[in-house]
């Protein structure tokens, strides 16, 4: 014969010392039960769509544990296909998006949201469940560890920060202001350096290579 476990109970001493207390304590279980608003949780894998295309979803997992009545640690499971956040307003974006063990924030909706689709008209709830984990959404960017690329906004500066290159693809540049180059500059494959131009002075070959 299985041996019996005894259940154990979150309920308090004054759980049961009046009708109040009862109701109360059985509100705020099922509220406890049913009701997910946001947590903590560390990313386990991204589904990117790339640059031609807008944010993709992540898969998640809630840092903070579950606990029974005994106060022992419950291990948690996966949140799957959670939409990231993007910064972007109409054609315009910046694209980071999330790596795999960044910390962020699911935030779960009031509505069941599994009719949407990413166009921006309204959609019938796919069921009557609210506040589901579900129905989550991720915010990212927090706990960050020290970047190696990124763009820095300070005071009346910007700092452009790349530990190999920086590509700028743009059928036309406009500097307004003085340009200062402290490394070596290529035009067409053609050092500035080491550069010479033939034939502008008269009697000489070259003009020589630029002052340095």
């Amino acid at each position: 014969m299985a041996e019996e476990k005894e259940v154990v109970t979150t309920k308090s001493d004054y759980t049961n010392t009046s009708m109040a207390n009862v109701m109360d304590y059985m509100i705020k279980t099922i509220m406890k039960e049913s009701i997910n608003t946001a947590i903590p949780v560390v990313v386990t894998s991204v589904m990117r769509n790339g640059d031609g295309s807008g944010a993709g979803t992540l898969s998640a997992k809630p840092l903070i544990m579950q606990r029974d009545g005994e106060n022992n640690s419950i291990p948690n499971g996966e949140i799957p296909s959670l939409p990231y956040f993007r910064y972007q307003f109409g054609d315009n974006a910046v694209i980071c998006d999330p790596e795999v063990g960044d910390v962020g924030l699911a935030i779960f909706a009031q509505s069941d949201c599994s009719n949407l689709n990413g166009e921006n008209t309204e959609k019938q709830p796919g069921s009557f469940r609210t506040f589901d984990m579900s129905d989550g959404f991720y915010l990212g960017g927090f706990w960050g560890k020290k970047p190696k690329n990124f763009i820095h906004l300070d005071g009346d500066s910007i700092k452009i920060v790349a530990p190999t290159k920086v590509i700028i693809d743009t059928p036309l540049v406009n500097i307004s202001g003085d340009v200062i180059i402290d490394g070596e500059m290529t035009a067409k494959g053609i050092q500035y350096s080491t550069h010479t131009h033939g034939g502008v002075r008269s009697g000489d070959d070259s003009t020589g290579a630029p002052n340095q």
